[in-house]
This record gives structure tokens, sequence and C-alpha cells, in this order.
């Protein structure tokens, strides 16, 4: 299985938000996310999507974001969204997505990477921890 990874781009906004409504079914949650917002979602400067394909066909997403952070005074990086199709999963697909996003954040002179998740996806901890990522901080959120 040959996995290759790209920027998604002009065309790709309907598989997105399917990718992304996958990822909330997920979590047994729906998204309003269309493909209308995802076309709107790629022009914001410093945000990027990720799009893992196999033969052509989108199996998996990242999204990310750039932000400077005075703390680290430097930019830093921050994982939105990864999701992979279930029927590809454990097959190295989230390892390509995660590779090429991390080269991205060095790139950019990240001083850190963070990204969040539920604390019941254990399958989603091992595969960040195996990329480095450690436990350090709890991320509270409040839904408008």
């Amino acid at each position: 299985m040959t996995i290759t990874v790209r920027d998604a781009s002009a065309g790709d906004e309907e598989t997105v938000a399917q990718l992304i409504r996958e990822l909330a079914a997920f979590s047994a949650e729906t998204s309003a996310v269309s493909a209308a917002f995802v076309a709107e979602y790629l022009a914001v400067p410093n945000v990027g999507v990720l799009l893992a394909e196999q033969d052509g066909v989108a199996v998996g997403l990242l999204t990310y974001s750039l932000y400077s952070g005075l703390y680290h005074a430097g930019p830093w990086g921050l994982l939105d969204e990864l999701i992979v199709r279930t029927e590809v999963r454990r097959r190295g697909v989230g390892d390509k997505l995660l590779d090429e996003v991390v080269r991205r954040f060095q790139a950019a002179g990240c001083k850190e990477a963070s990204v969040s998740l539920a604390f019941e996806n254990e399958a989603a901890k091992a595969l960040y921890c195996k990329h480095g990522f450690t436990d350090e901080a709890l991320l509270l959120e409040r839904h408008f």
C-alpha cells in the first residue's frame, strides 16, 4: 500500500468535509462543516489541510495551524484534526501525516507542537507519543 501526502486544494472541499464528518461520527457527534466552509478555511493564512491518499483516493486527513507564541518567543504548531478511514487504520497513514506536519513545523521554526484528544482515545494517544508528543497539559474547553 503506497500512501502519499499532499496539501488539500481547490477541488478537495467535499472530500475534506466528508472526512471531518467521519471524524465527528467516530465520537458520536455531528459536524456542520460544508464544502463551502472548507473553501473558506483553505484561504485562511497559517492553516493547512494535509490529505493522505492511496491510489488517488483520500484515506486520511490532518489539519494544523501555526501561531506566534510569546512564551517560547517563536512560532508553535497546533494539530487540529486527524482522521484515518477505518478500513486503512494501523497501516501507517497516521504516521505519514504526522511525519509531514512535524517536518513542516520544524521548517517553520516552531518551538513546540500541541495536540488535544479525548481522554478515552488511547489509540490516538499512542500514535502521538510514538511521534514524540508527551502528556504535559490539560486542555479546558468552553463551547458556544
